[in-house]
């Protein structure tokens, strides 16, 4: 009973963190829209998100620093350049996998109804992110996205599953398929599940958000290149790289999970991810 007691907060925590996900965005939204029809300013969409994308970033930032930050322990311990460079690697990797999950979706799964509905919809969304103001888009989805969702998924809930289990591989796949739930759409959630499984392994070895940020805006911004009009003319180059990068990227995740535990230096200050030697 004590023990339970014990994992009930961090576990209510994920919970209500997870849930309030879905009513945050809409909260600041409307708070920002009431505020800017105050003052008389003109409303645009970007702005409304950029400062809700904010606005999230220093609650999940509060409870993280509050219910994980530090209560992990140390694990890898790597320089300031490998660990930069792991990211960079699996976030290019991440991205190819998406765009393979993508090809096969529109080539062989479009036949089928909700998976059709599914890639309309995003290719809306795509559309959308071009019409606007272009710098707010790029920079909410290429870094206060990342941000946003590392701090809620890989520190929040796959942090506090880790106070409360210890089978290693439950705050992996947990955290990983709520990401893909939480992206709502079928196609899109796949892939951000298979991504999700993939950072939350990293933060489980490393217990130090800045690699699972890293990676994710380095997916991102890959994938952000396939809908500006500017790039279309490199296509799909950009694309056929990150393809390309899922081996060695695939290498770095093996040399991670192979290692485990047997690179935790006691000293470790949570500074690392896996060495890709």
């Amino acid at each position: 009973m004590k023990k339970l007691l014990h994992a009930l907060p961090p576990l209510a925590v994920a919970i209500v963190s997870f849930l309030a996900s879905s009513i945050l965005p809409y909260a600041f939204g409307m708070l920002i829209y009431l505020a800017l029809g105050q003052l008389g300013v003109r409303f645009e969409l970007e702005y409304t998100d950029l400062a809700s994308y904010v606005g999230q970033i220093l609650v999940f930032g509060v409870i993280y620093h509050l219910m994980v930050r530090g209560k992990l322990g140390p694990r890898m311990d790597v320089s300031l350049g490998k660990g930069a460079a792991s990211a960079a690697v699996l976030g290019l990797g991440v991205s190819g996998i998406s765009y393979l999950w993508l090809v096969l979706a529109k080539n062989a799964l479009s036949g089928i109804d909700f998976i059709a509905e599914s890639l309309k919809i995003m290719e809306k969304g795509n559309e959308s992110l071009t019409m606007g103001i272009l710098p707010l888009s790029v920079l909410t989805v290429c870094v206060l996205g990342p941000i946003m969702e590392e701090l809620l998924f890989r520190g929040i809930i796959c942090g506090c599953l880790e106070r409360v289990t210890k089978v290693s591989w439950v705050p992996v796949v947990v955290s990983g398929l709520l990401f893909g739930i939480w992206n709502r759409l079928f196609v899109q959630g796949v892939s951000a599940a298979a991504m999700g499984i993939i950072l939350a392994l990293v933060y489980h070895k490393t217990h130090d958000l800045r690699w699972p940020i890293l990676i994710h805006i380095v997916s991102n911004a890959f994938r952000m290149l396939s809908v500006i009009p500017a790039f279309a003319a490199l296509a799909p180059i950009p694309d056929i790289f990150t393809v390309a990068m899922i081996v060695p990227s695939a290498y770095v995740l093996y040399k991670m999970v192979r290692g485990g535990d047997s690179d935790v230096r006691p000293d470790a200050r949570h500074r690392g991810v896996p060495e890709a030697a």
